[in-house]
């Protein structure tokens, strides 16, 4: 048989093309919240199932400083509280706001980093 024959065009057609679309294991509401110095901030996170016994963090540009929580628990730090409920969020407060905590940040669940959020 010739190249190009009806062979090889049969084959061709029944070639499928797919993608594998990825749904993030972290995500937010909103991407962007204000507060004003002095005041606090609110920000939920939600998860994947599979993630209720992992460690979630509140990160500041790419790792610069993290606060952590490990499982269903509530971190406290003088000026960041993350209380994870166990049922797929955790919400990060953050008070007495500092003109100097304006930046960007994120949520992270084991070992996935996502859903940026800018703070100003």
């Amino acid at each position: 048989m010739k190249e190009g024959g009806p062979l090889q065009k049969e084959a061709f057609e029944k070639t499928a093309l797919f993608s594998v679309i990825r749904v993030p294991d972290v995500s937010v509401v909103s991407s962007s919240v204000s507060g004003r110095e002095g005041g606090d901030i609110s920000v939920q996170c939600f998860y994947s199932s599979g993630y209720q016994n992992k460690v979630k963090q509140w990160c500041r540009n790419k790792y610069q400083s993290c606060y952590t929580v490990r499982r269903t628990d509530t971190s406290q730090n003088s000026s960041v509280q993350i209380s994870d409920d166990g049922r797929r969020s955790f919400t990060v407060l953050m008070t007495g706001l500092r003109l100097t905590d304006s930046g960007w940040y994120f949520c992270s669940v084991g070992d996935d980093a996502s859903s940026s959020h800018h703070c100003n």
